[in-house]
């Protein structure tokens, strides 16, 4: 069969009411290339659990939003 594409960038900004992070980050995987980034939002002062293989690249926010972009650490700098 075919196989899927796999995105480079993904942007995650959830209903923050829904805390549907967790779930949408563990389908993330089989859907991301090896040097993939992350750009994810979440309420100010929330940082949600990713996994391990993800490093923390630039962060900001406002009073109400946290901003933070990640890079695969599977990724070759």
């Amino acid at each position: 069969g075919a196989q899927a594409q796999q995105a480079d960038l993904v942007f995650i900004d959830p209903p923050f009411a829904d805390g549907l992070w967790q779930d949408v980050l563990a389908q993330l995987p089989r859907h991301l290339a090896a040097d993939a980034w992350l750009y994810l939002e979440s309420p100010a002062g929330h940082v949600p659990m990713l996994p391990p293989d993800w490093l923390l690249h630039r962060e900001g926010g406002t009073r109400e939003v946290r901003f933070a972009l990640y890079r695969r650490a599977t990724a070759t700098l």
